[in-house]
């Protein structure tokens, strides 16, 4: 292991041992247990939890345990419309007018979750509009954040009359307004 050399002020928190090495191609999970069940994460509620579109079609609350948090989420990161594995809560109680819990088994990645839908038979369509709203709502905010820039043509006498100004050696000049004014930087 690398020796600390930076001392103390929490420098070893982000050490090479608590780092998740993305590159290694790890074995993906499939649901085979009876409570397990695919699902996408639709909303993040903060506080460990989210809501969850399962499978069957239900809404869950989804409860991120502690491995998939702090340190752990590195390599787990949930967010909207990431691919989970949920665990279903069997043994709890339901009250009425309740969301049903479930529980964050396993976060996948892009490169599993293409392996899921070839080796898994199952309607992958019903999570689509997830991604599609996030990628929209990102599209639109670009659209009202950006400005066009046209290519006008500037009136030649404006030109000549500014290009004049600057041959004949007045420094001081920024422009000229729509009165044909000179503006000098002293009268700012």
């Amino acid at each position: 292991m690398v020796k600390n050399e930076k001392g103390g002020s929490k420098h070893k928190k982000m050490g090479r041992k608590f780092t998740s090495n993305s590159n290694v191609n790890r074995k993906v999970r499939y649901a085979k247990e009876e409570g397990e069940m695919y699902a996408c994460v639709e909303k993040l509620l903060g506080n460990g939890m989210c809501h969850v579109l399962c499978a069957d079609g239900k809404q869950r609350l989804c409860v991120i345990r502690n491995k998939f948090r702090g340190r752990g989420k590195r390599g787990n990161t949930v967010i909207i419309g990431t691919l989970i594995l949920g665990g279903l809560r069997s043994w709890e109680s339901q009250s009425a007018g309740k969301i049903e819990k479930c529980d964050l088994l396993e976060v996948y990645d892009d490169r599993e979750y293409d392996e899921l839908k070839t080796n898994v038979a199952m309607d992958w369509n019903m999570f689509k509009h997830i991604g599609q709203v996030m990628t929209e709502n990102k599209t639109n905010n670009e659209d009202e954040n950006m400005f066009e820039i046209v290519d006008n043509e500037v009136d030649e006498t404006l030109e000549s009359e500014i290009m004049n100004e600057i041959q004949s050696g007045n420094d001081n000049i920024i422009g000229i307004d729509s009165d044909d004014e000179v503006i000098n930087i002293d009268d700012i």
